[in-house]
């Protein structure tokens, strides 16, 4: 658990690494806009050596109020439950109690 609140390492420039949970996640961003768009080159470390799935975090404007639309794709099979239920806990339930 300690590894969840270590320092997140996260670079603002296309190509820049990224490192989350004392570096259980790492990657690369690939496309930057700001206040748009940030697509990232994305892996757990348990995962095979080169496998990376694509992070997809879409932001628009809606009516004065931000939108988020998020797409992960490309992680390995049989993954999928386990990467909804970290996401919903470490990222959107947090961000929830932040904003709401």
């Amino acid at each position: 658990m300690a590894m969840m609140h270590s320092p997140t390492k996260l670079s603002a420039r296309v190509g820049g690494a990224f490192t989350l949970f004392g570096g259980y996640i790492v990657g690369r961003q690939l496309e930057l806009v700001p206040n748009e768009l940030v697509v990232q080159a994305w892996r757990v470390m348990n995962w095979p050596r080169g496998v990376y799935s694509i992070a997809r975090f879409d932001l628009s404007d809606r009516d004065g109020k931000t939108t988020l639309v998020f797409d992960h794709t490309a992680f390995p099979r049989g993954q999928a439950t386990h990467l909804a239920s970290g996401w919903q806990a470490n990222y959107w339930d947090p961000l929830t109690k932040l904003l709401g």
